[in-house]
């Protein structure tokens, strides 16, 4: 068997001997900030997918939803638009508080790119397209 030679000797406790190796065999013990934060703490890229993907479902199907509101209750120009984005604050706000338990940073690497304006262009598609729908019904 081989013999195990520890990293640093000493002698007296309170001395510490630097090591017989060459430094570049020694390990590094610094670690930046993010490193720390993620020793502690590590992110699963899995989770983090499937909470991306559970709120785009969430958005998706509340903008359609603010859309057939909006066409049926007759809303136009400027109006619409600021039920949308009321709306979607709201989903925003009720997807932090009861979802994510008022601790986003847990459950998303950006929560405020992620939770509060991730996708709020994006939806606006399908607002659009189902706003117009339900307001052609309703005053055709």
């Amino acid at each position: 068997m081989t013999k195990q030679v520890p990293i640093t000797t000493t002698d007296n406790p309170d001395t510490i001997k630097p090591s017989p190796y060459p430094k570049s065999l020694t390990p590094q013990l610094t670690m930046t900030t993010q490193e720390r934060t993620l020793a502690i703490s590590p992110i699963v890229t899995d989770s983090v997918a499937h909470n991306a993907s559970t709120l785009s479902n969430i958005r998706s199907l509340t903008s359609s939803l603010f859309g057939i509101a909006s066409g049926i209750l007759g809303l136009e120009s400027y109006a619409g638009f600021l039920f949308y984005l009321a709306g979607t604050l709201l989903v925003s706000l009720l997807v932090w508080a009861i979802l994510c338990r008022r601790e986003a940073g847990r459950f998303f690497q950006s929560p405020g790119a992620d939770l509060w304006a991730g996708e709020v262009v994006g939806g606006l598609s399908s607002f659009v397209l189902t706003w117009t729908l339900f307001y052609g019904l309703v005053r055709a």
